[in-house]
């Protein structure tokens, strides 16, 4: 089936190893390329068909009509682009599979395949937006130098979502929003030894014994308050997958509440926008305390012609990103870093992502 082999393949690529047995990333269903340029803080900036996945209440100040017809995103860290780089194509050898494992020790890998079709409209006061998605990622980290094991944990969600967001004042300085989300997840969390890897009836192993599965609906309900005009401060909050989806036998996804603030303004060639978002407030997502891992900064040039510029910090590393607008064709890419021990700036893992879009 084609989703084995997107994981397969996504596990060959995420031959990693890393050596605290407490340190993990915060996945995510979805992770934007514009956002990921700005630092991850996109709470209370949400303007574009983003909004649907880091708040609804965004849908209200989105043009008129919009689609994405095709639009894949893949993302890719750079210990995982060396590692395809290297000549290494024994595969089927478990001696020299473990000895290529050991290589990477301490060098975590990262791969993010995705499509999310979508189409909305805006009237005066009300947006509406749907989406089909399809988006596979996996993280792994290869433990133990002397016997070396492949600890991964691969995702593959799809499904639909379902959006609406409000003016509520004639002012148009409260908006709130609503999403529902239909999610099928295929999850393998599992320590897999050279040997493993390596045997012939892997993939059949793979899709009936070592792949969970499950389905869950939920929703986000989010708000933007916003004052000012010459200089624009917006002020939001999201709760995301409430009530917690419960995923059958895969990984469950938990509700998180995130908060943001921007100031936006109009300058004479371009729209320029700082943000700030503290994700989980809860400490609801991760099973670490870590405040630094919540933190998100950015920044925004989108000028008035087809170009945007951006950068900022998405937990306390360097992000940047770009976007080229041309008529139906638009083109994002970004890289980042994210944190992938059990504290901001103990193990940065750098990113790179980037999104083509069909549409209008």
């Amino acid at each position: 089936m084609k989703y084995i082999k997107i994981i397969i393949g996504l596990i060959v690529l995420s031959s990693l190893f890393f050596t605290n047995a407490n340190a993990t990333e915060y996945f995510r269903l979805y992770r934007g390329v514009r956002p990921m340029g700005m630092g991850g803080a996109f709470t209370a900036v949400a303007d574009d068909e983003n909004a649907l996945y880091y708040n609804p209440a965004g849908l209200a100040q989105n043009k008129s009509f919009h689609m994405g017809l095709v639009n894949p995103i893949a993302g890719l860290s750079k210990n995982t682009y060396d590692m395809m780089n290297s000549d290494f194509d024994s595969f089927d050898d478990p001696a020299k599979l473990e000895e290529f494992m050991r290589d990477f020790v301490g060098k975590y890998q990262h791969a993010q395949v995705g499509l999310f079709p979508y189409i909305g409209f805006t009237t005066d006061t009300v947006g509406i937006m749907m989406s089909g998605f399809l988006n596979a990622q996996v993280g792994a980290a290869v433990r133990n130098l002397a016997d070396p094991y492949l600890d991964a944990r691969v995702f593959l969600d799809y499904g639909a979502y379902v959006g609406a967001g409000f003016d509520v004042t004639e002012d148009d300085s409260f908006k709130i929003g609503v999403a529902a989300k239909f999610i099928t997840r295929k999850s393998v969390i599992r320590q897999f030894y050279a040997f493993e890897l390596a045997d012939d009836s892997f993939e059949d192993k793979l899709e009936n014994e070592y792949m969970q599965e499950g389905d869950g609906v939920s929703g986000d309900i989010g708000f933007i308050y916003s004052m000012g005009d010459t200089f624009k401060l917006n002020l939001a909050a999201v709760a995301q997958n409430v009530p917690e989806m419960d995923m059958g036998e895969a990984e469950d996804i938990k509700t998180v509440v995130n908060t943001g603030i921007a100031l936006i303004t109009d300058l004479s060639f371009a729209k320029f926008t700082l943000a700030a978002d503290f994700r989980d407030v809860a400490f609801n997502a991760g099973e670490d305390d870590d405040i630094g891992k919540r933190l998100h900064l950015g920044a925004e040039f989108r000028f008035n012609y087809f170009l945007a510029v951006r950068g900022g910090f998405n937990q306390g590393y360097w992000t940047a990103g770009a976007t080229v607008d041309i008529w139906i064709i638009r083109i994002d890419a970004a890289t980042y870093g994210e944190e992938v021990g059990a504290y901001a700036g103990q193990k940065e893992d750098r990113r790179y992502m980037a999104h083509v879009t069909i549409g209008w």
